[in-house]
């Protein structure tokens, strides 16, 4: 239900990301946009072809996505620590880190983590190039 809540929402962008060759279907993402503060957060970014650089470019299109075509000041997300290859995708990509929320989320099997902050500017963004 919360899914389909979001799915026909304004406030959230689901979507494919695919493969230009063929098409095919190698993850999604899912915006949560903040029109009156016009903030858009990555909530969730997954791509099942590792190491071949789908992530960095499907990042870059989501910049290009969340700045130009729906004019958003500034893009975020929250990361787990040991996630260092996102931590080094992010860094790479001129998003700055921002702070640690200390044991915000209660793991079953690894106990309680911390999540850091990454955020990019319109203004950071625009100066940047790809």
């Amino acid at each position: 239900k919360e899914h389909m809540e979001h799915i026909e929402s304004d406030n959230f962008r689901l979507g494919m990301i695919k493969k230009i060759e063929d098409d095919s279907i190698i993850g999604y993402y899912m915006l949560q946009l903040d029109w009156e503060s016009d903030v858009c957060l990555l909530g969730r970014i997954a791509i099942t072809e590792k190491g071949k650089g789908f992530g960095k470019e499907s990042m870059i299109l989501l910049f290009e996505y969340a700045f130009n075509d729906l004019d958003m000041n500034r893009f975020w997300l929250d990361v787990y620590p040991d996630h260092k290859v996102g931590i080094n995708l992010y860094e790479s990509l001129g998003m700055k880190k921002e702070g640690v929320l200390r044991q915000i989320y209660k793991d079953p099997e690894r106990g309680y983590l911390d999540q850091v902050l990454y955020s990019i500017l319109k203004e950071e963004y625009e100066k940047i190039e790809y």
